[in-house]
């Protein structure tokens, strides 16, 4: 039941870290507290460890954000919000949006924030984009990778059932980009989880299209970024 998703968390981990990192999504492990690149977040029960891809995505991202000079960042689905913390603290953003579901991840990335005060940071309890008010530059995700039934806690966090997360995404985010902004999602490739021919399939008539696609990792799990934009017809 676990084989694919804990294979894919191992091939980031050390061991030690891979083992404690199931138990922790398993056996609701207390919350930590998580070194992700130059800061530490906490972290709740049921809430992805950051881990190496995380920071592949957030490497992906704050190369982005200074040639694009982007100055406001939504991160959907922040979870610990180590992304989006990482990207406020790596560049020159102004303006950063943490967004969650769930209040246990909330209560997290606030009690991040108390380490590391910055009014520039908001954390926002939604579902979906339900309570987002603003337009960002940059609206980023790291969603469910795979499409099957949940099953479990665990696979509940790693999946979305026939893409419906992705497509309610890719019908609202336009509303919410700024004239140049872009959305940015964080998919895996491995074989039986999704490609970007079948991502550009569900888009069509959607407002966005697919703008570029980059591959981070050349192997069994390979990582890729996928750069959306409003089609010019909106």
């Amino acid at each position: 039941m676990l084989t694919r998703s804990y294979k894919s968390f191992r091939a980031f981990l050390s061991p030690a870290r891979a083992i404690a990192t199931m138990k922790w999504h398993i056996w609701k492990m207390p919350a930590l507290w998580v070194s992700f690149r130059n800061i530490e977040v906490h972290v709740t029960p049921g809430t992805a460890v950051p881990n190496r891809a995380s920071s592949l995505f957030a490497s992906f991202l704050v190369s982005m954000i200074r040639e694009r000079k982007a100055r406001s960042l939504l991160e959907i689905g922040a979870g610990s919000g180590a992304i989006g913390l990482a990207c406020k603290d790596e560049t020159q953003l102004g303006g950063v949006t943490l967004l969650d579901i769930s209040p246990c991840a909330v209560e997290s990335m606030q009690k991040t924030l108390l380490r590391y005060p910055d009014s520039a940071v908001d954390v926002i309890l939604s579902d979906g984009l339900n309570e987002v008010k603003k337009a960002y530059d940059l609206i980023v995700s790291n969603p469910p990778h795979g499409d099957a039934p949940a099953h479990t806690i665990y696979h509940r966090r790693g999946n979305d059932p026939g893409w419906s997360l992705h497509r309610r995404l890719f019908g609202e985010a336009h509303r919410h980009l700024t004239a140049e902004g872009r959305l940015v999602l964080f998919e895996n490739g491995s074989p039986g989880y999704s490609t970007p021919e079948m991502f550009a399939s569900i888009l069509e008539g959607s407002p966005l299209e697919i703008e570029r696609v980059v591959y981070l990792t050349p192997t069994e799990y390979i990582w890729y970024v996928m750069v959306l934009r409003v089609r010019d017809s909106i």
